[in-house]
């Protein structure tokens, strides 16, 4: 009885023991289970503040970029302005060179980065309000020198009114014009003839209008005369030469000229015309112009047949 009571008790002991064990194998294994679990969870926390890092790195990048882009947008409107936008890619420059510094010695944590981040757009702030203050005086100033061109050009057209008015004021004006033909007799003397074979000289005389406007001074008159055909009488040897017409700037050519003393009075004068050697007049009408500063003063006409 006693042998089987010790034996019972031995059993029961070693029950025991073996609950004990399990239970504490249980404990054990909980604990590992926990450790791992709270372990996978340090993990991944850290993996996401890793990639939140590197997000805001991307951001700051980006953002750094984006401000280069968007301040040099604003180039080569002026010099003033270029002048600016180079001081501030120098800045943006040093700041880049800071932070790619900062990343590769991975000394930058997110309250650094967004620290960064927000002097970042502080500094393009400030230089696009440079910018648009610039760019309105630039308006301002383009609008002032297109009301000071305008003005200008009214005070250049006027100028040019008053100067045309003037200047034909000034001219001189030509009437009794009187155009003939002349052949020349034997004893060299001259007699008034419309017979184209037998003319040599053509002579035309006019008045001379008195002008107040004019000041006394030299002057010269222009006589063109102008065949049956539309072509001018010229010979470079009897002082033919050429001249512009004062309404169109073009050029024509003029048969002789006169030059004398003006005195604010009328004056009578004849210009006299004589063939070359071996010229002959046309049959037909002679169309006569007097020019004086460009401008016509005097026409007449006579025939030869």
């Amino acid at each position: 009885m006693i042998g089987d009571q010790t034996g019972q008790k031995k059993k029961k002991s070693k029950n025991i023991i073996g609950i004990l064990i399990i239970i504490f194998l249980l404990i054990i294994n909980g604990y590992l289970v926990f450790n791992n679990i709270e372990s996978k969870k340090e993990k991944n926390t850290i993996s996401n503040e890793l990639k939140s890092l590197e997000i805001k790195k991307l951001e700051l990048e980006l953002e750094l970029n984006k401000t280069m882009v968007e301040l040099n947008e604003f180039r080569g409107q002026t010099e003033e302005l270029d002048s600016i936008l180079n001081i501030a890619n120098n800045e943006l420059i040093e700041k880049q060179a800071y932070i790619q510094r900062l990343f590769r010695q991975n000394n930058a944590d997110k309250s650094l980065i967004k620290k960064l981040l927000n002097e970042v757009r502080l500094t393009k702030e400030a230089y696009l309000a440079q910018i648009d203050v610039l760019i309105q005086e630039n308006k301002e100033l383009i609008t002032e020198n297109l009301i000071l061109k305008e003005n200008t050009q009214m005070l250049k057209k006027r100028n040019k009114y008053l100067e045309q008015k003037f200047a034909i004021g000034s001219v001189l004006k030509a009437i009794n014009v009187d155009a003939k033909g002349y052949r020349e007799k034997s004893e060299g003397s001259y007699k008034p003839s419309n017979n184209a074979k037998k003319v040599t000289r053509i002579e035309v005389c006019f008045d001379i209008e008195e002008n107040k406007v004019l000041d006394n001074d030299k002057i010269e008159i222009l006589l063109c005369i102008i065949n049956p055909d539309g072509n001018i009488l010229t010979t470079k040897s009897a002082g033919s030469g050429t001249f512009k017409l004062a309404e169109s700037d073009k050029d024509m050519q003029y048969t002789k000229s006169i030059s004398f003393d003006y005195k604010n009075a009328e004056k009578y004068v004849c210009m006299r015309w004589k063939r070359s050697q071996g010229f002959s007049y046309k049959e037909g009408v002679y169309y006569i112009k007097i020019f004086n500063n460009g401008y016509l003063i005097g026409s007449s006409e006579f025939e030869l047949k």
